[in-house]
């Protein structure tokens, strides 16, 4: 444990004892860039029907059928 993060728990349990220390809550966003429900089903369903596509052409074919409007990213479009 670096310096820095005793000092900073140390003063946690100065104040609050150790329900400070129990209290700790995590800032990070929870699943932030999560594809929305209704779009993970049009993935999930055109890779049922054509398996052999990669997900170059997923993300085309969505977007094909949103007026050439990306909704995912390639990257995003490996879901099982």
């Amino acid at each position: 444990m670096g310096q820095r993060t005793f000092y900073n728990w140390k003063g946690r349990f100065a104040t609050a004892g150790y329900a400070g220390l129990a209290e700790f809550r995590s800032h990070a966003p929870k699943a932030p860039h999560r594809i929305a429900p209704e779009i993970e089903a049009q993935v999930q369903a055109l890779r049922a029907q054509q398996p052999s596509w990669g997900k170059q052409r997923l993300a085309d074919e969505l977007a094909k059928g949103n007026n050439w409007v990306p909704l995912v990213s390639p990257n995003s479009t490996v879901v099982f």
